[in-house]
């Protein structure tokens, strides 16, 4: 936009210029030269002249204007020193050459340099002995005529470059001003931010920091300002995590934000910290965990007294009886106290998994075969209970890290879950897939579904709807889960079934 508006600027100076110029010119041969041979070259050239200004209103063209300007120039001095081969009309031909340096392109001078040779060589050489014999005492005048042409030139010229010099200084005046305010808005929230803020230059040397970062650090200005960052960060965007320690040595939990500063050049110049201290919060997740780990302790320590309760008070009943009848010990109570005391074993192993971390052995672990391997598993229960297990995995499943046993649990308190479901048979779904950079499994069962008001009770401690289960499959399922990086999420509807969704990151995507 601005070159489009410099251009017009010039375009209308030269034409101004060309004007003035001719004008001079014909008084010049009206009133001194007074030759009658010139007036009719006049005449045309001004017709000429004005039907080329009409024409430049239509055709804005700016290569347009440069070379049919300096060919209506060229054929206005062809014309004169063809009629008049003198010497004062042949130094006019350099005129040209003068004209196109105003265009500040090189090409345009070359060429006007070249053709201005041409046709010197050409008058030269074909109307020698008149140019030679032709000064006479009015060609003075046209060589001051020629003196002032070059000074209308090089004024309009000097008037050109003066209107781009002030628009220049108007704009560096816009840029200095938009400066001032856009560091003047940085000042600000550099000083005021609550958050600690350091520029570190790619040496890792402290360019500068604010308020809030020697508050969080202790440290003085002349301390930090010039000196190595002693938290070098590699200069990787994004937000990361670390302990720092304070120059009084206490240690604080950090966010950093880390962003490179990049020149116009696209060259590195300094990287921005953004540090927030979350000490405080980090203390207050830490209590809040432990506080949710004493609600879950003391919820799972009364489901399994309770549990193991029952039991308990089955074996004590049968011990009295046989105590106080003194009969020999019955089978039936003695199998009847081996499953109960079997039931408080199986209670205690799981309260045992869920309370102690489990070593995890991690691999690459084929989901596709482990799953065909969990359905063959079930194959015998598969056909006693009249249940069917459709497998439908479109293409090759991405592998998963984890341990192998480990996911077969879940597989397998999965479809036994599915299975107790329909006591009465039916059809059992597995879906896989790959989906982005996850492996997401789907088994859904055709039993009577769990009503909405309990889907969020599922995955708690001991809630079961099954007349001997435990209430802690499910449990035991999510964190292992869990372990894996993935999720567990359950969807039901009453009366049509149940379906649990799986989701583990693939093991590319853990790797990247």
């Amino acid at each position: 936009m601005e070159r489009k508006e410099n251009q017009v600027v010039r375009k209308k100076l030269l034409l101004q210029s060309m004007w003035i110029i001719f004008i001079l010119d014909a008084l010049f041969i009206l009133f001194i030269e007074k030759s009658l041979k010139y007036y009719p070259i006049v005449f045309v050239f001004a017709v000429i002249l004005l039907c080329y200004t009409l024409i430049l209103r239509f055709i804005k063209k700016d290569s347009f204007f440069v070379w049919s300007s300096l060919a209506l120039i060229y054929c206005y001095l062809f014309v004169l020193n063809y009629t008049d081969p003198y010497i004062v009309n042949f130094i006019f031909l350099l005129f040209p050459v003068i004209f196109s340096a105003v265009f500040q392109k090189m090409t345009y001078v070359v060429i006007t340099g070249a053709v201005t040779i041409c046709t010197q060589f050409y008058f030269f050489l074909g109307s020698y002995e008149i140019i030679s014999t032709s000064f006479e005492r009015i060609d003075v005048m046209y060589y001051v005529f020629f003196a002032i042409i070059i000074v209308v030139i090089l004024c309009y010229y000097i008037k050109f470059i003066n209107f781009l010099w002030g628009k220049v200084q108007r704009q560096n005046e816009i840029i200095s001003q938009n400066l001032r305010t856009t560091e003047a808005k940085f000042d600000l929230i550099f000083s005021q931010s609550h958050d600690a803020i350091a520029i570190i230059e790619p040496d890792y040397t402290v360019r500068g920091v604010n308020p809030a970062f020697l508050k969080l650090y202790g440290w003085s200005e002349t301390e930090t300002v010039g000196s190595k960052y002693p938290y070098p960060s590699g200069g990787q965007s994004g937000v990361s995590s670390r302990s720092d320690k304070t120059k009084s040595g206490s240690v604080i939990e950090v966010e950093v934000t880390t962003t490179p500063l990049y020149s116009h050049e696209n060259q590195l110049i300094a990287y921005c910290e953004m540090i927030r201290d979350v000490t405080e919060k980090k203390a207050e997740e830490v209590a809040l965990f432990q506080q949710e780990k004493l609600k879950v302790a003391g919820e799972m320590a009364a489901g399994v007294a309770h549990e193991i309760r029952n039991p308990l008070t089955v074996i004590q009943g049968f011990l009295q009886m046989m105590d106080e009848k003194k009969e020999i010990i019955d089978p039936h109570y003695t199998k009847i106290m081996l499953e109960e005391l079997k039931r408080m074993n199986s209670i205690v192993s799981e309260f045992l998994i869920l309370s102690k971390p489990q070593a995890v052995h991690e691999k690459e672990i084929n989901m596709r075969k482990l799953i065909d391997s969990m359905i063959r598993f079930f194959a015998t229960e598969s056909a006693l209970k009249n249940v069917g297990i459709e497998f439908r995995c479109n293409g090759e499943l991405p592998s998963v890290e984890g341990d192998e046993n480990q996911l077969k649990q879940v597989l397998i308190n999965l479809l036994k879950n599915a299975f107790d479901a329909m006591s009465e048979g039916g059809k059992i779904a597995v879906d896989a897939y790959a989906d982005h950079d996850d492996v997401k499994i789907t088994i859904t069962d055709q039993g009577p579904g769990i009503p909405a008001e309990m889907i969020s009770e599922v995955t708690k401690p001991f809630f079961t709807t099954k007349e001997k289960g435990t209430g802690l499959g499910l449990v035991i399922t999510e964190k292992i889960i869990r372990q894996h990086k993935g999720n567990l999420t359950i969807t039901s509807q009453h009366g049509e079934g149940t379906s649990a969704h799986i989701t583990f990151p693939a093991s590319h995507s853990l790797k990247r």
